[in-house]
């Protein structure tokens, strides 16, 4: 039978308190470094997000602008920053405001597009000329995307049915 020797430490396989110290240490700093990892790639993320918005924003306001045109048999700039947009059954309207453009319909029960997007430059012509109040046959428009400026510009060609419907209207 074995018996140990009482002056003779035994030794147990073990990891002593300063290794289990630097174990820990390296452990914590692991993790404060994902956690910022994390929170850096979320507001990447969140910006892209933001930036993405923008972008569609600024995509369906123009696809819906240059359709609005095409298909109008008139535009007429109704005051400054307002103007329609007259199908044969259906009115379109469009008004600047402080931070956001409204696009609005006369059919009854209709909604209100609002395109948040700051608009920066307005400018509305007819045949080269600056018009205040009336007919348009180009409308441009400026905003900033991201630090980025953009221009809109939209053109509607009339036929000779509507030019002649606008000179008589105004004499």
């Amino acid at each position: 039978m074995y018996v140990p020797d009482p002056t003779k430490r035994n030794k147990l396989p073990a990891f002593t308190v300063a290794e289990l110290v630097v174990v820990a240490a390296l452990s914590v700093i692991t993790v404060s470094l994902g956690f910022a990892a994390l929170d850096l790639i979320d507001r990447q993320v969140g910006d892209y997000d933001r930036e993405g918005k923008e972008a569609l924003i600024y995509s369906d306001l123009t696809r819906l602008l240059n359709r609005d045109f095409l298909l109008s048999r008139e535009v007429r700039l109704r005051e400054r920053e307002t103007w329609e947009m007259n199908y044969d059954s259906l009115q379109v309207r469009y008004e600047l405001r402080d931070a956001f453009l409204l696009r609005s319909a006369s059919l009854a029960g209709s909604r209100v597009d609002t395109f948040y997007l700051q608009v920066t430059d307005f400018s509305a012509t007819f045949g080269g000329n600056v018009v205040r109040v009336g007919w348009i046959d180009r409308l441009q428009l400026g905003t900033v995307i991201n630090g980025i400026p953009y221009e809109m510009t939209f053109a509607k060609t009339y036929a000779a049915e509507d030019w002649y419907r606008r000179a008589s209207e105004n004499q």
